[in-house]
């Protein structure tokens, strides 16, 4: 069974798309970094940088 992360990298092998669904941030405001961090799996930051993940990336807050 392939890992979200296994399928964007072979659907966007070679492609710009991936870079900048890495650094794309959801609906609450976090991107796929934040999650990989708030569940422990720090040995994928490497892999997350390696892929142009921008490690400095900040959650989007809402303004009213």
């Amino acid at each position: 069974m392939s890992t979200l992360f296994e399928k964007l990298k072979l659907k966007y092998s070679g492609n710009s798309e991936l870079k900048i669904l890495i650094n794309t941030l959801d609906e609450s405001g976090c991107g796929l970094l934040h999650y990989i961090a708030a569940l422990n799996y720090h040995e994928l930051i490497q892999i997350m940088h390696d892929y142009s993940a921008n490690l400095s990336l900040k959650t989007a807050t809402k303004k009213n």
